[in-house]
């Protein structure tokens, strides 16, 4: 929840780059709405329940859930307006989760700010 609301933080800054901060799980769609609400969190959650973004994007944890589920691997993308990945960081265990403002620095350097 810390980075949830972490992002948060720098949600204004990325909307001024022009970035629309999107957080995507495979928790269900009312789980992600009561995080949303709970944290008061600036930004959309989606649910991909099916796992079908993980496997599109290459981040799945294979039975890294706690009942043997698979489960994201902490990722972050910018993706262009032209759907290409512009820019992207994936954690190399689930524990590996970046600070926002690195994240914030890379996607400002990434689109030439």
């Amino acid at each position: 929840m810390a980075e949830l609301r972490g992002f948060g933080a720098i949600n204004d800054d990325l909307r001024k780059l022009g970035v629309r901060l999107l957080a995507i799980s495979v928790d269900p769609r009312g789980k992600q709405q009561e995080t949303a609400l709970k944290h008061n969190l600036p930004y959309d959650l989606l649910s991909d329940e099916k796992g079908e973004a993980i496997r599109a994007y290459g981040v799945v944890h294979k039975g890294g859930g706690l009942k043997g589920e698979d489960i994201a691997i902490p990722s972050y993308f910018l993706i262009g307006a032209d759907g290409r990945v512009l820019w992207r960081r994936v954690a190399a265990r689930v524990q590996d989760r970046p600070d926002p403002q690195t994240v914030l620095n890379a996607v400002s350097a990434a689109l030439g700010h």
